[in-house]
């Protein structure tokens, strides 16, 4: 049995630029995060899609009501399999799916790519457990992912209280700055810190270890051999990375998750903490050469407001939009108290 056998497919609809953005209901294109929404809908019930271009071949399921567009569906009579079982049937092929992208322009993944594919043979109760099953562990780790995201925003605003505005609990457990905590003028910061601090340069507490070049012939779109990892690029981070190389080439700069990347190209400032294989010349591996900084640290001064400024202006300043941001590590600089540093830490 193959997938068109028990389901039908549905194309989305155009839908005018003046709709986007607009209402409560998601907009499904063909990119795997929703960024649009529109006032109406023309899906509702439980939808397997699958994005058409931009990450073609992204499949997502939605039990809410969804505007597909850049996409379509895929329609499963409930009486022959259950629509929870082949979506992760289909998930668990994504890869597959998106290496069957054709175009010399806009490559595009279409029903007929996937509706060949073969269905397991196995009874529709067995599929509705298998469902219910991954179904649960799905929604696990999209609360671990809530859940993660939280701690980030809160490490985040801890470190701009502390160390922008300088409300760090002072000896009595005030907040230093409101609480008339004197501030020195520091030339090289061209502002007031807390008496007593410094200024340190990334660079002295960081090495931003560069990636490499490879060079097109070097890719494969697909993990060739065991001796194979993924090569991340400034557009892969945040994204699924389809490039693959030969872990043997010389010279390459490793990361596994949980290392610090950032990007100083193209769109500057992206952190990466999830890359598992080898970066690009774009992307830097962030690296405590004090034995002492942990990564977490790391993640929420880089992604503090202050050096992401930074680094857009240094971009910007070079009036190019390919200039790189590289130059900018020179002069990047906090204001820095040991102190006050590791209890942000220990937090």
């Amino acid at each position: 049995m193959i997938l068109s056998d028990i389901a039908t497919f549905s194309r989305g609809n155009i839908i005018p630029t003046s709709k986007l953005k607009l209402g409560k209901y998601p907009v499904i294109t063909g990119g795997a995060e929703i960024k649009q929404y529109t006032d109406r809908y023309n899906r509702i019930g439980e939808t397997i899609a699958v994005s058409s271009s931009g990450s073609a071949g992204y499949v997502s399921f939605w039990d809410e009501p969804i505007f597909v567009t850049d996409a379509f569906t895929i329609e499963v009579d409930s009486d022959m399999a259950d629509r929870k079982y082949i979506y992760f049937l289909l998930k668990s092929l994504q890869t597959q799916i998106m290496n069957k992208a054709k175009g010399s322009i806009i490559p595009h993944v279409y029903p007929k790519d996937v509706s060949t594919i073969k269905i397991p043979n196995s009874s529709l109760v067995a599929q509705r457990e298998i469902g219910r099953l991954l179904s649960s562990i799905d929604k696990l780790i999209k609360n671990n992912c809530e859940q993660y995201d939280l701690l980030n925003k809160i490490i985040r605003l801890i470190y701009d209280y502390w160390f922008v505005q300088f409300d760090f609990p002072d000896e009595s457990g005030r907040p230093y700055k409101s609480s008339g905590g004197k501030m020195v003028y520091n030339d090289q910061l061209k502002q007031e810190i807390p008496e007593g601090w410094e200024c340190k340069k990334l660079i002295n507490l960081f090495d931003f270890v560069r990636g490499t070049e490879v060079g097109s012939d070097a890719y494969a779109d697909k993990k060739i051999s065991d001796g194979y990892m993924r090569f991340w690029r400034v557009r892969d981070v945040g994204n699924d990375c389809k490039t693959w190389i030969d872990g043997n080439a010389r010279n390459l700069t490793a990361v596994k998750p949980g290392d610090v990347v950032i990007t100083l190209d193209g769109t500057v400032g992206k952190i990466g903490i999830d890359l598992d294989g080898a970066i690009s010349g774009g992307l830097r591996h962030v690296v405590d050469h004090t034995n002492t900084i942990s990564n977490a640290t790391i993640c929420a001064i880089l992604q503090s407001d202050y050096v992401q400024e930074s680094l857009r202006q240094y971009v910007s300043g070079r009036g190019s939009i390919l200039a790189h941001a590289s130059g900018a590590l020179q002069h990047l600089a906090i204001p820095y108290d040991k102190n006050i540093f590791n209890k942000f830490q220990n937090i």
